[in-house]
């Protein structure tokens, strides 16, 4: 399972930085082709923003790993830790109930895409396969935050072997 897992963070890890890399390669073209060679290149906008929104998705899921959401933690310091451990699961319980709800709203609409033929603007993708992020995105994160869980109530199947992280301050 911890194999299984650390594949998973890789490829989440090694996608974000390749669709952030594409977006700088593509928006750095944009620029370039604009202002040196005075030629607008439309398909490097619509290409940066479908990379953008991918990062969003895959990035999401990723956070949900590493418990790195943003949160508020006003309620970390009045309750008792054996309450506020309850409180965690119950929260990341609801939390990816939601993320799979929207998943398959997602899903619903990603199909609706295909059957009646979207295409984006430029560059006439069918828009089903780009609006398919989300399911997949929200259904990675719900799958995460399921991981959680379960890791919570046996520590010993944690992916990277290390103790639960701290939730970030801010």
């Amino acid at each position: 399972m911890r194999t299984i897992l650390r594949i998973w963070d890789r490829l989440e890890e090694m996608t974000a930085v390749l669709l952030f890399a594409a977006m700088i390669f593509f928006g750095t073209c944009q620029v370039l082709f604009r202002f040196v060679v005075n030629l607008s290149l439309d398909w490097t906008e619509e290409l940066t923003r479908f990379a953008f929104i991918f990062l969003v998705y895959i990035s999401a899921s990723l956070c949900a790993a590493k418990n790195r959401h943003v949160r508020v933690e006003i309620i970390d310091l009045l309750l008792p830790k054996g309450v506020l451990s309850w409180l965690h699961r119950a929260t990341l319980l609801v939390w990816a109930a939601f993320a799979f709800i929207i998943a398959y709203s997602g899903w619903e609409n990603a199909v609706n895409a295909l059957e009646i033929g979207e295409t984006s603007a430029v560059l006439e993708l069918p828009m089903g396969w780009i609006l398919m992020i989300i399911p997949v995105g929200l259904f990675l994160m719900g799958a995460r935050l399921l991981v959680r869980i379960a890791e919570s109530l046996c520590p010993r199947t944690r992916a990277n072997g290390d103790k639960e992280e701290e939730p970030v301050n801010g």
